[in-house]
Order: structure tokens, then sequence, then C-alpha cells
């Protein structure tokens, strides 16, 4: 880190010496790079000193910064934080795939320039939405709704990520057994929130179901897949099951 820490220091100090008018001044055993204010005098109150090898060497951890870097600097920060150890050849235990092809990353990097927070002014972002949810309707051979043919898509949201999906599918099944539960024992809305549903799952499950638990109010029924087999029993899972599940 000492040898990347060097290097930095010297191009950060190179390229301020490129910058617009600047004096060099050493102090503290330390050489820095200071930006000079406007050409003809006076200072513009904006431009503030300029250290490469301050910014190069602090701990951005530390807290947040008393003021702006520039981007430079911040990028050249961020590639050290990935230098040894963000290799795509490193994804070796995981189900994620972090390689991509050009135009994958060209796709990607244009969702940056939209304000998907603010989506009716993207009439288009809508489509694309509808149509990735009606392909993976069609992947689960999901039967059409009675409002299909109004809306033009499936019941369903894109989400940031499988745990939200696997979080929002959860709460979907518990408000949907809660109405059934409801009118199965004559209980009020207010009743039925007393009662916990719980969830069948294989023992194997991924740690996102965890969450669920832990955060939903739903209650877990294991089912442990059988030595040499790897799959879950039919028998096994109705035995799992009650009217709360």
């Amino acid at each position: 880190m000492r040898i990347i820490t060097l290097l930095l220091v010297a191009l950060n100090a190179s390229d301020a010496m490129r910058l617009a008018p600047h004096r060099l001044k050493s102090g503290g055993g330390r050489l820095m790079a200071l930006r000079g204010g406007r050409r003809g005098g006076g200072s513009s109150g904006l431009l503030s000193d300029y250290s490469a090898i301050e910014w190069a060497g602090e701990d951005v951890g530390e807290g947040f910064p008393a003021t702006g870097r520039d981007a430079r600097h911040v990028k050249t920060h961020l590639d050290n934080y990935k230098l040894l150890d963000f290799s795509p050849l490193l994804n070796t235990a995981s189900y994620v795939n972090v390689v991509a092809e050009r135009e994958e990353e060209e796709v990607a990097l244009s969702g940056l320039k939209v304000n998907i927070a603010d989506q009716t002014i993207y009439p288009g972002s809508f489509k694309l939405h509808n149509d990735a949810l009606n392909m993976l309707g069609d992947l689960w051979h999901l039967p059409k709704s009675a409002s299909f043919d109004e809306y033009g898509c499936h019941a369903g949201a894109c989400t940031v990520g499988s745990t939200e999906a696997c979080l929002l599918a959860g709460l979907a099944l518990k408000f949907r057994w809660r109405k059934w539960y409801a009118a199965r024992h004559g209980l009020s809305e207010a009743e039925v929130r007393s009662v916990y549903p719980n969830l069948v799952i294989s023992t194997m499950y991924q740690a996102c179901w965890e969450k669920l638990f832990k955060y939903m109010d739903i209650e877990p029924h294991f089912v442990s897949p059988k030595v040499g087999e790897m799959v879950l029993r039919p028998e096994d899972v109705r035995a799992a099951v009650d009217d709360k599940t």
C-alpha cells in the first residue's frame, strides 16, 4: 500500500502542477501544490488550498469531508479500493454474475440518466417494466388475471434485487392468508393481526427468508431434505402444513 500511495501522490502532484495558476511551497516536510486565485490578482473566494499529498493519504472512512474533492482524486481513491480484490475472476462462490457484455454495460449506464423516482415523465419505462413482468409470467406459466386486458400486464413489480422480491412476495402471501384466515374463523381485521402465519420451507433456504421470518412476523416450518437426495418429499411438506400456513 505504501508503494500505491507514493504512486498516487506522484500522479496527483503532477496533475496539480498542470492546473491553471499555481505555486509550490514546502513546509513541515511536505510539498504542497496550491491553486492560486483568478488571474489579475484577488482570490475568487471559491478555490481552496489543493494538497495532492494530503488528499491522497487521508482516511476518508473517519468522517464526512469538510470540503469537496477533485473528481480525479475521488475516482483514484475508489479505484484503490478495488485494486486487489475486485476482480470478476474471484466471483466463484455466488450465483450472481458479474461478467457482462459491452452492450449490457452500456444499457446499465444508460439507466443513470433516468430519474426513475419520477417515472411518470418516462412513459417508455412503464412499457419496459410491464414487458419484463409478462416475460416472467410466461416463464412461470402464470394465468392471466381478469384485469390483464385492462392493464396489459400481470400484477407485479420490479425490484432492485432478489431479496426485495422475496420479502414483497412473502408479504403478499401473508396478507392474502390473513384475509382467508379471518373469513374462515370469523375474525375481525384487528383480531387476525394477532395470529402468526407460517411458511413451509426447506432447511436449505436462502438467507433472505430469515429476514422475512425475523421482521415480518412469520414463523418458519422447516422441512429437511433427505440425505443424498437434496429434494423435499411431498409427504414431509404436507405434514408441516396447517391452517396458519
